[in-house]
């Protein structure tokens, strides 16, 4: 295991109206045959103070991003494939179906990329669309 920085840019919403949120923060990332599990706290500027993550990244279309704390949720993100996942908000539980569009990931010890992208959809419609791009670099 390994100490490391990550920079993480998310954009997600809808057609013209969508957000960009950046996280930079450290963590760490261990690796084994064909995966990767990176873990990291969410930062208080976006609104997750006290939120732990893993992104467990299994070669070479699949990722798993586990929340624990103030939220928690299980996101099963595989490219090609739809996915329930419980999301509790802390005020309430929401089921969403995640459909992986796209993953990619070059991680070994020195860090590397992983990014992907993913559709939400609750009730039959669209939520909103996710693009996620992190960097990691060994501390």
């Amino acid at each position: 295991m390994k100490n490391v920085k990550i920079k993480i840019v998310g954009i997600q919403g809808l057609e013209d109206q969508s957000e960009t949120v950046e996280l930079m923060t450290e963590g760490t990332l261990a690796l084994r045959q064909n995966e990767a599990l990176l873990t990291y706290e969410e930062g208080e500027g976006i609104g997750q103070k006290g939120v732990k993550t893993t992104l467990h990244y299994k070669a070479p279309d699949t990722v798993i991003l586990k929340r624990f704390g103030a939220i928690s949720s299980k996101m099963v993100i595989t490219k090609g494939m739809t996915e329930l996942c419980r999301y509790n908000t802390g005020f309430g539980e929401m089921v969403l179906d995640i459909t992986g569009e796209r993953v990619e990931g070059h991680l070994d010890e020195t860090g590397g990329t992983l990014s992907m992208s993913y559709r939400i959809d609750a009730g039959g419609q669209i939520v909103s669309r996710n693009q996620v791009e992190i960097t990691v670099k060994e501390v």
